[in-house]
């Protein structure tokens, strides 16, 4: 007891010491030459520790194993960022070796070293474990898919949070980055989108981390994402942007590729594709209706910017027409509503 009451008072006065010698004058701070920002994929994932999230089924998973393949060999991220060649642990806790397996045999590209652990329970308890590993296999990357299963903490809970934050710290100081998939709240399934206030648990978790990722929108038919990069400490947010999920059926491959910046337009003119049949509907089953009516009949599942711009959408390409103008009343054209 004496012993660790005497280490207690000696890194006391170690830390006493330490912050009265490095309090720096601005002049003098601001000469200081620091390093640039270090990046895992350029712009995108900093050095540091970043979350991935999303609502189920959006392909987190694919999306970091195909980034750990082109890490690991140093080539473009999604074949636009650039990376530097590192070592890849990915510590999977969310699916069977066969269900990873038969995952990394449709994804395109070639692998530098990459390593696994499946479905071991590793938990927040192992990183002195797991630091040892990446010291011996010289790993730089480390991911978790996902956060939930790694704890047995509440996420809600700002000390629990910080606990999370404490233990990743550990492979943090020596310079190893963690990249971790999450989940979003349940949310309706129009109309919210997903983002930094969708994210499940405490604002706490948001505030420690040094990027936050999602994957806002994937398509219908499921050839595009659009990805948001909602927090980056180090510098500036890029602009939203779009991934082409490419697919190759007579070989079973798949990859993803940038396609460059999404903006709000491009995704009001998607809302515009996927509600025009909708809308088009309600008019031919209720012809003289008002833009309020059509509203009403598809509130809960398109918003109403979405119905007004489709409409204006509609009635400029002379789908539909007006019979009065105060209030305007809605009609299909003949040949438009024989293809319904």
């Amino acid at each position: 007891m004496a012993e660790n009451s005497f280490n207690k008072i000696k890194k006391d006065l170690e830390k006493t010491d330490k912050i009265k010698k490095n309090v720096i004058l601005y002049k003098d701070f601001m000469a200081k030459e620091l390093p640039p920002n270090k990046w895992v994929v350029d712009d995108l994932i900093p050095e540091g520790m970043t979350i991935l999230s999303s609502v189920p089924g959006h392909f987190k998973t694919y999306i970091l194993l195909a980034l750990s393949k082109q890490i690991s060999k140093g080539e473009k991220g999604f074949g636009h960022f650039e990376t530097e060649e590192r070592n890849v642990l990915f510590i999977n806790e969310e699916m069977s070796e066969k269900s990873m397996q038969d995952r990394l045999k449709t994804l395109d590209g070639d692998v530098g070293n990459i390593y696994f652990t499946n479905l071991l329970g590793i938990k927040l308890d192992d990183m002195a474990v797991l630091l040892e590993i990446c010291k011996e296999k010289e790993i730089t990357l480390v991911i978790f898919d996902s956060l939930t299963r790694i704890h047995n903490l509440t996420e809600n809970d700002a000390s629990d949070v910080k606990k999370i934050f404490e233990a990743i710290l550990m492979l943090l100081r020596e310079s190893i980055s963690v990249v971790m998939t999450h989940h979003h709240r349940k949310t309706p399934l129009f109309g919210a989108r997903s983002g930094s206030d969708e994210m499940r648990g405490s604002t706490d978790l948001l505030a420690q981390i040094d990027c936050h990722i999602a994957i806002d929108t994937v398509s219908r038919d499921k050839t595009y994402m659009v990805i948001r990069q909602l927090k980056l400490r180090q510098a500036e947010n890029i602009e939203d942007f779009k991934l082409n999920i490419e697919r190759n059926r007579e070989e079973n491959k798949v990859s993803f590729t940038y396609k460059g910046r999404f903006s709000e337009e491009d995704a009001l003119n998607i809302k515009i594709e996927e509600n025009k049949k909708a809308i088009l509907i309600v008019i031919t089953e209720t012809p003289g209706i008002t833009k309020q009516g059509i509203m009403k009949q598809t509130a809960g599942k398109v918003g109403q910017m979405a119905v007004s711009a489709t409409i204006r959408e509609l009635e400029k390409k002379e789908v539909i027409y007006c019979k009065t103008q105060k209030p305007k009343t809605y009609y299909i054209k003949e040949e438009i509503e024989a293809l319904l």
